[in-house]
This record gives C-alpha cells, sequence and structure tokens, in this order.
C-alpha cells in the first residue's frame, strides 16, 4: 500500500512539476539564420521563391537523393505548394507560399505527417548589406501547453545546423550563377579547364601590324600540307600568342592547325604542344580589330578574382572572312590561360 502511495506522490510531483514548466516555457519556438550573399537581389529572390530551385540548394534534399517531390499550382507564387516523401532522415509533409512580398520577404505554412505530426510557420527576409543581400531564414512553432515543455528536449542545434547548411548551399548557388550571368565590358567570361593540345604550325616573332598577313600566309599552305599527310584535324586553325612586346610592337606567335596525332611532322613545320591548363574563355564576335576589347576584359577578370596571367592565349577561328562575309557573325573562341 506504501509502494502506491508512494507512486501516487511521485505522480502528484512530476504533474506539478510539468504544470509550473509549461506556465514559465514559452509557447512559440523560433529559430532563424543569416548569411550574406554577393549575387543581385533577383537572383536570390528566384532561389527561394520557386520550389524547383529550392530542390537545388535544400539541406534535406541532399539527405535523401531519392525523395519524392510534387508541385501544385503555379511555381514562386501564393498557394503554391510542395509535398516530399523521403527517407526517416527527412519525413514527409507539405509547404505552401502564404505570402510573397517581392524582393523582401517569403512566407510558408509547413505541415509535417512523418515522423509525427506537426505544423510551422517559415520565413526568407531579403534585406541590403553593403553590396550584397543578407538572407535570413528563420520558422516558428505553437507548442500548446503542457507541450510546450518538450522544446525543452528538442536538439535546437540540429534544427539550426540544417538551417546553416541550407544557406551556406543557397550562398553558392546564388553566387556562381551570378558568376555566370556577369558580363566584363559586354562579354561573358567563362572559367575552363583546358587538356593538353597538339598542333602543327610555325612560330616566329611577328609585327603585330603582319599579323594577319603572317597568318594567312602560313595557314593556307599548312592546311594543304596537313591533308597531303593525312594528319586529322581536331579544331579550327588557331593563332598561338606567347607574348606581346608593345615598345617593339612585336609577337611571339604561331599559326597552328589543332591535330588529334602527329607521326611525322611536315617539312617545313613544327609540333607543338600546349599543356593543360586553366583559362579564362570568350566566344568573341566581330571584325578582328577590335578584338583588344576582351583582352582587356580578360584583364578585369584576373585583376578582380586574384588571378595572375600567364601572358599566353588561343584564338581558334572557328569562322572568319573565308567562309562568312557578315564580320559580326566571325567568331573567334579566345582562350587566356591563367593560374
Amino acid at each position: 500500500m506504501k509502494f502506491f502511495r508512494l507512486i501516487l506522490i511521485v505522480l502528484v510531483i512530476l504533474l506539478l512539476i510539468v504544470a509550473v514548466l509549461a506556465v514559465f516555457i514559452p509557447t512559440t519556438l523560433s529559430i532563424s539564420s543569416s548569411t550574406v550573399i554577393n549575387a543581385p537581389r533577383e537572383i536570390v529572390w528566384n532561389n527561394v521563391t520557386y520550389f524547383k530551385n529550392i530542390q537545388q540548394w535544400s539541406p534535406w534534399a541532399k539527405r535523401d537523393p531519392n525523395m519524392k517531390t510534387t508541385i501544385e499550382g503555379t511555381d514562386g507564387t501564393v498557394g503554391a505548394k510542395s509535398s516530399w516523401d523521403g527517407n526517416d532522415r527527412v519525413g514527409a509533409g507539405s509547404q505552401i507560399f502564404t505570402k510573397l512580398d517581392p524582393m523582401n520577404r517569403a512566407e510558408q505554412h509547413l505541415q509535417f505527417t512523418r515522423p509525427f505530426k506537426s505544423e510551422a510557420n517559415a520565413f526568407m527576409q531579403l534585406s541590403d548589406t553593403t553590396g550584397a543581400v543578407k538572407v535570413t531564414w528563420g520558422f516558428t512553432t505553437s507548442l500548446p501547453r503542457p507541450f510546450n515543455i518538450m522544446s525543452l528536449f528538442m536538439d535546437k542545434k540540429s534544427v539550426q545546423s540544417d538551417y546553416d547548411e541550407g544557406l551556406a548551399n543557397l550562398k553558392a548557388f546564388c553566387e556562381q550563377q551570378a558568376l555566370q550571368n556577369k558580363t566584363y565590358r559586354g562579354f561573358k567570361i567563362a572559367e575552363v579547364e583546358q587538356p593538353m593540345l597538339t598542333y602543327v604550325g610555325k612560330r616566329e616573332t611577328v609585327s603585330i601590324m603582319n599579323i594577319s598577313k603572317f597568318f594567312t600566309t602560313q595557314i593556307t599552305k599548312l592546311m594543304t600540307d596537313v591533308q597531303n599527310a593525312q594528319i586529322e584535324m581536331s579544331g579550327s586553325p588557331s593563332g598561338l600568342y606567347y607574348t606581346f612586346d608593345t615598345v617593339k610592337m612585336t609577337t611571339d606567335m604561331a599559326a597552328a592547325i589543332p591535330v588529334k596525332d602527329v607521326k611525322v611532322t611536315p617539312d617545313g613545320w613544327e609540333t607543338i604542344n600546349v599543356p593543360s591548363g586553366k583559362a579564362l574563355e570568350i566566344d568573341y564576335y566581330g571584325s578582328y580589330s577590335r578584338m583588344s576589347s576582351a583582352y582587356r576584359a580578360f584583364s578585369d577578370r584576373v585583376k578582380e578574382k586574384g588571378l595572375t596571367s600567364r601572358s599566353f592565349s588561343v584564338e581558334e577561328y572557328v569562322s572568319g572572312p573565308m567562309t562568312e562575309k557578315d564580320t559580326s557573325k566571325w567568331l573567334t573562341k579566345i582562350f587566356y590561360y591563367v593560374q
């Protein structure tokens, strides 16, 4: 009898503790995290208000690559709904956009069905900071008394870690898009890894005024010799530029053709191997006389990114005066090697 009385007393004490704690513990739980993204506000906004884009940086998408997701309604608008059903790490549920203040704030209502039923409200707040966008991601959930004491046992650090990871993913995703969309003096510049390339050609120091004459003369004969030697070309005729002497107005260059394999180099020519490496690439359309603007764009990118020029470039003449009369359609792929 005393044993049951003791159990009753313990239960009463526990209920009193729960009641007291429920009075003083908040009935709402809020968690938020922030980051600064160096990208245009439009890019950030699109990536937090379209479910198809959210999947690209969501930390939970990585936890279950096979997670099933569906989108209902018009993505990117109030009322759009995304549902998910995944493994035990991501559970199942849905989220719906309830408010979109363009370029400023996006709000969602979340419903979780697995591993347990619950609801929450989440938001993404965008605000200006020096030359960038500050993004704050947070959520709030209600915990009515006495269930609010459960917040004492929730793994808030894990939730905070998920938000931090998601914002880091969002930052990288947005900044990469911004980099791809950015122009320098009107040119888009791609950063590529060039493989080792083999050319057949002739290298000489040429007056800058005579570049066109030297190239045309050499390439015309080189094309014939390469074909006669049955050497397979791997690209368009190219100019390899090693140095430019702005005092003497000369350049150390080669008129060359990229090839797949050279067993015997044709008489009067040399085999030139260009090592693999990182390069900046511009697809330049237009007359050769205005190509210097592309090189100034390269210089801007090198300075901005803290790169080091290797003082070597390749101009691949995909189309030109021999195949196209309209100079605006002349395509030269320029590779500017950096490290």
